[in-house]
């Protein structure tokens, strides 16, 4: 299982003190649909808090919504009510904490996660604590770029013993805007003793067709 804990403070373009009850009701009793899946309700928001033209909320859920879907999900929503009733619209969103817990048989010996502050094990799980305060921190822009999700699906292939050393990794955390080196990571894969298991990669579809021209190349 993974469960996320997640607390996001929503900036508005004008002071929605006044509109704190209205708010809190919209929340209360027009976020259910994106707070369910399949009839089963997944994440909760809880802990409203509004101070001048901020809302805070408390995101907890499990993998079946995870917290930054829903996270990205609300400002949606948000940003139609209060637009469209009070013409009032979301100027941006930070990221004040983030934790995911992800239950594992092991530890695993990762270091320097881009965003990540801290990754912790314990009671048969791990832990990784988000940065929300440094310059490496992670923010609205990188929930939308879905890269915790880039770091569960890393960390579970870590955990089924794919992927090489940290180096390697690091090099696949290069977002989609950035021109990936793909000839350095298929080498380095396939230097590894157990040879190419497997290449993490995101992208275009000719991204993929370049990945498959060097993989080609270095079969010859």
């Amino acid at each position: 299982m993974i469960y996320f804990k997640l607390i996001g403070s929503f900036v508005f373009t004008k002071d929605i003190t006044d509109l704190k009850e209205v708010i809190y009701k919209f929340l209360n009793e027009n976020t259910k649909k994106i707070l369910t899946k399949n009839g089963e309700i997944g994440c909760s928001i809880n802990d409203f808090k509004i101070e001048k033209n901020i809302l805070t909320i408390k995101f907890e859920s499990n993998q079946l919504i995870r917290a930054h879907e829903v996270l990205i999900r609300l400002k949606k929503e948000l940003s139609n009510f209060t637009g469209k009733k009070f013409k009032i619209g979301i100027r941006d969103v930070l990221i004040k904490y983030f934790d995911i817990k992800m239950e594992s048989k092991k530890s695993l010996n990762i270091k320097n996660l881009p965003y990540v502050k801290n990754i912790e094990y314990g009671d048969k799980c791990i832990v990784i604590l988000f940065d929300t305060e440094s310059e490496n921190k992670i923010t609205y822009s990188e929930i939308e770029k879905r890269i915790p999700d880039r770091i569960i699906t890393l960390l579970k292939n870590k955990m089924n013993d794919y992927g090489g050393k940290n180096e390697h990794w690091e090099l696949l955390w290069e977002s989609e805007d950035k021109n990936l080196n793909l000839k350095r990571i298929l080498l380095r894969s396939w230097k590894r003793r157990d040879g190419l298991k497997e290449v993490i990669i995101e992208g275009n579809g000719f991204m993929v067709l370049k990945l498959l021209i060097y993989l080609e190349l270095l079969r010859k």
